[in-house]
């Protein structure tokens, strides 16, 4: 059976904190989850 993984979208809420941003978008890029899924 095939199963399609969820599509989902991610909010991130941050205002003023680069390095924040920078680390939370780079755990994204690791991610073993297809890129056009979210």
């Amino acid at each position: 059976m095939n199963q399609a993984k969820t599509l989902f979208s991610i909010i991130i809420p941050t205002y003023n904190r680069p390095d924040k941003l920078a680390a939370c978008l780079q755990s994204f890029v690791e991610l073993e989850y297809p890129r056009d899924k979210f």
